[in-house]
């Protein structure tokens, strides 16, 4: 195993909790929290050496958009794929 994928379980749990705290946060209209996740995820994303989980928590930090913006509809479903994504990885 690569050093890049070493820590992966840990950070694959600590990514699916930040996806489900994000999912929840939008549900509740809590944008600035959902944002938050998001770019959390985006971080956590780098240390596992993914480039596909970078791309895809990338695209919803992207879809979100900056604060005061209206998030795109298209986010939903880069939501599910994102924790589809992770659901497989820990599978």
């Amino acid at each position: 195993m690569d050093d890049a994928r070493e820590g992966w379980p840990l950070t694959a749990a600590e990514m699916a909790q930040s996806a489900l705290a994000m999912n929840l946060a939008l549900l509740h209209s809590d944008l600035p929290e959902a944002r938050f996740r998001a770019r959390l995820l985006h971080y956590q994303a780098t240390s596992t050496g993914d480039p596909s989980l970078e791309d895809a928590t990338a695209l919803v930090v992207q879809l979100l958009g900056p604060p005061g913006s209206t998030p795109s509809l298209a986010c939903v479903e880069a939501m599910r794929a994102l924790s589809r994504q992770l659901g497989e990885q820990l599978g």
